[in-house]
């Protein structure tokens, strides 16, 4: 995935201003077998990769992290479902004349931003830029987000930076409709002849469709752009269909926190049959009145199925790494990984100058193990972001949509350049019940460390 996404990422960040070094750190752990993602039904074989890519830029020309800031965050599940029955024998002979069909599902679970002034329009391009480099991977995808804001989620104590704009819950929805909403996010490198199919659906839990679109500011917006896709309100699956056997569970899921409870409850109040029997229907009816989506806080499910008939692309020259590395570093094992995430929970964002102590920090603790994860742009073209309004959202916090014709960055090693900073609004997302709530001192407690665990297969 590294070298698409490296390759989308240079495209999608030539759109910011002139001359802004970047560096992207792609972190991501060793591929485990984990519970599958319907443990209801069965599956020959489940896996997940737990993926973090960060992005730094500076001001200087500094090569020993002394002027890299962290500017923004992503972080995904990543999970490979190889697809078998065991009910009938034909089915396993069927099997051993080829591999089970391979599907991909993708769970973005956590945006967010440290509040620099110089992550103007980053983290809008940086989701993009993955969720494109999907395309060139094998099987069909769906991808998973559960728009839920927060202050802050990866870069502790950044809630208190006073330059950090975080998305009101209405504007964060919005914010991921617009994102989610390119075309081009969907194509196998532009080519019309190209076999790609892509349904997307968004739905906010407990409101219906006229409702959500008036909530988010986007009634009349995304419609009749041939450069948008086409949403439907609503849910990849049938409404008949029994939750338990169809509503996917993430790692850090509130939806399938809340699942868990309904069927754990069921038996403890003697209502198993009831619970058991629920159908996606009745499942998100009751999830709109959860605690996850109540309390007058507006969420957003949105997920994006991708099937594509192409087997060529992976060969086509075009795909090839634009890295000067002619290897790929190993993924990381769980406790480098758990040791890597936790150092960046022990850090400090509350303002500009902690931002550079704490990135300067972590940088050369982790410096033998993330620099060789890592790539480096500088932009080479100023294209006067978000001019183009009607991808806009009506908030002045997402107009960096990209609209414009994409343009090859120059790409650097080494040398970061000098730019203009401008002040930039922050965004973050979440899927996971552990909130980051704002503090009114730096010093506070870091409420978000996470130690990644091991989903374990359910017999």
């Amino acid at each position: 995935m590294d070298h698409h996404f490296e390759k989308q990422v240079q495209q999608r960040f030539s759109t910011l201003p002139s001359h802004q070094y970047y560096r992207i750190y792609s972190l991501s752990k060793r591929p485990e077998d984990c519970a599958s993602l319907t443990p209801t039904v069965d599956q020959q074989s489940t896996q997940v990769v737990h993926r973090l890519v960060l992005v730094t830029t500076a001001t200087n020309t500094q090569q020993d992290g002394d002027g890299e800031r962290l500017v923004s965050g992503l972080e995904v599940y990543e999970y490979t479902t190889r697809h078998s029955s065991k009910n009938n024998n034909k089915d396993d002979d069927d099997e051993q004349k080829g591999t089970p069909p391979l599907r991909r599902t993708i769970y973005i679970s956590k945006i967010d931003t440290t509040g620099s002034i110089l992550a103007r329009g980053v983290t809008r391009r940086l989701v993009q830029a993955y969720v494109a480099s999907q395309q060139q991977q094998v099987g069909p995808c769906s991808i998973h987000v559960f728009a839920r804001a927060q202050p802050q989620y990866l870069f502790p104590h950044s809630a208190n930076d006073p330059s950090k704009r975080v998305l009101t819950d209405r504007q964060l929805v919005a914010w991921w409709r617009t994102t989610l909403s390119n075309k081009d996010l969907y194509s196998m490198g532009g080519d019309d002849n190209s076999s790609v199919t892509t349904t997307p659906f968004w739905i906010v839990p407990g409101v219906d469709e006229q409702g959500a679109l008036y909530d988010i500011g986007q009634k009349q917006r995304l419609v009749g752009d041939h450069g948008v896709v086409t949403w439907r309100y609503g849910y990849p699956y049938a409404g008949d269909a029994l939750a338990k056997d169809t509503i996917p569970r993430f790692e850090d899921d509130g939806k399938a926190r809340y699942l868990g409870t309904l069927l754990d409850s069921a038996g403890k109040n003697n209502d198993e049959d009831d619970q058991q029997n629920l159908t996606v229907d009745d499942f998100w009816t009751l999830f709109g009145y959860s605690e996850e989506c109540g309390a007058g806080k507006l969420t957003a499910i949105f997920v994006i199925e991708i099937s594509s008939t192409s087997t060529t692309t992976a060969n086509n020259d075009d795909d090839k790494p634009f890295s000067s590395s002619e290897t790929t570093p190993p993924p990381l094992d769980d406790d480098e990984y758990t040791r890597i995430w936790n150092s960046l929970m022990t850090m400090d964002f509350h303002d500009e100058s902690s931002n550079l102590e704490s990135t300067k920090t972590w940088l050369k603790t982790w410096q033998t193990i993330v620099s060789l994860r890592s790539f480096a742009i500088t932009s080479n073209q100023n294209n006067n972001i978000g001019s183009n309004s009607h991808h806009s959202t009506g908030s002045s916090s997402t107009k960096d949509s990209i609209s414009q014709p994409i343009q090859t960055p120059t790409v650097k090693r080494k040398q970061p350049t000098t730019s203009s900073p401008r002040e930039t609004p922050n965004v973050s997302n979440t899927t996971t019940a552990m909130h980051a709530h704002p503090t009114t001192d730096a010093s506070a407690t870091v409420v978000n460390v996470l130690v990644p665990k091991r989903r374990k297969k359910e017999n």
